[in-house]
């Protein structure tokens, strides 16, 4: 444990003269901590392009308490340090050689469960972002999109929210809307009589 993470127990109350009673307290307190803000955000960058990398940890380590705990090139590499260092958050691209970031985020979310997964990348393509939030990614964001809109998605998966950059927003919404219209033909339809039903069959 480190001295810093120390002070931040010692004041959360954790860390007693008696080592038994703070051991018990520490996984409660970290929680609050993690809540607050005082916990350090540990994150994955995985990107095959080393300058995007760099640029990500640069602006991200410019943060107080965020920390870029490893960086991967490829996908079987951001699935082995995501399951070795258990990162609070991932950011991956979706073009990633040797496993794409599809599968990458599926292995991860079944690995680690408490690991949230962004998203960044070029593609804004709809079915690629369906896909994405299927495999179990909470956020979306596009690289051509803003630094501050980068920064305002790590703020939102770090509280456990979610985050889509516009694109990836509509499509929710219009997923959204299409599954409440289906369930409610559906609805509509099982209240029919069988002749009604041959009905609305020949009108569609």
């Amino acid at each position: 444990m480190t001295a810093t993470n120390r002070q931040d127990l010692y004041e959360a109350g954790a860390l007693e003269t008696d080592p038994t009673r703070s051991q018990e307290r520490i996984a409660t307190v970290h929680g609050n901590l993690a809540r607050s803000g005082m916990r350090t955000l540990s994150v994955l960058l995985a990107d095959h392009h080393s300058v995007v990398r760099r640029g990500l940890r640069a602006l991200l380590e410019a943060q107080p308490r965020w920390k870029v705990v490893a960086e991967a090139a490829n996908g079987r590499d951001a699935v082995a340090k995501a399951t070795r260092l258990r990162p609070d958050l991932v950011i991956l691209d979706i073009s990633l050689p040797e496993l794409n970031g599809l599968d990458v985020t599926r292995l991860i979310r079944k690995a680690v469960p408490h690991t949230r997964v962004l998203i960044l990348t070029a593609h804004n393509a709809e079915d690629l972002i369906e896909r994405a939030l299927a495999a179990g990614a909470q956020g979306y964001v596009l690289k051509s999109d803003s630094e501050a809109s980068l920064m305002k998605a790590v703020e939102a998966l770090s509280d456990d929210r979610t985050f889509f950059t516009s694109a990836a927003s509509e499509l929710v919404l219009d997923n959204l809307r299409r599954g409440n219209r289906e369930v409610r033909s559906q609805r509509v339809v099982n209240g029919l009589t069988v002749r009604e039903r041959e009905i609305v069959q020949l009108l569609a």
